[in-house]
């Protein structure tokens, strides 16, 4: 199972069409490897998403660096 412990992020005032980049921990809680093989995005301001280990043991932990670009489509 993978799992996170990052709270809501607050990206305050974000301007039209300027990049922010941010990065978040998840976890691999289960008794077994797990193998992240896509990762989706929730929107279309959601420009990349990119994990930064695809391959995780059992309690091993990745990044998750995101580019969120507001008013892209």
């Amino acid at each position: 199972m993978l799992t996170t412990t990052q709270s809501p992020l607050n990206l305050g005032q974000v301007q039209f069409g300027k990049p922010i980049d941010f990065s978040f921990e998840v976890r691999n809680t289960g008794n077994r490897p797990l193998q992240i093989t896509k990762l989706w995005v929730g929107c279309a301001s959601c420009t990349t998403a990119r994990v930064s280990k695809a391959m995780l043991a059992e309690n091993e932990c990745a990044q998750v660096n995101v580019t969120f670009t507001p008013g892209s489509i």
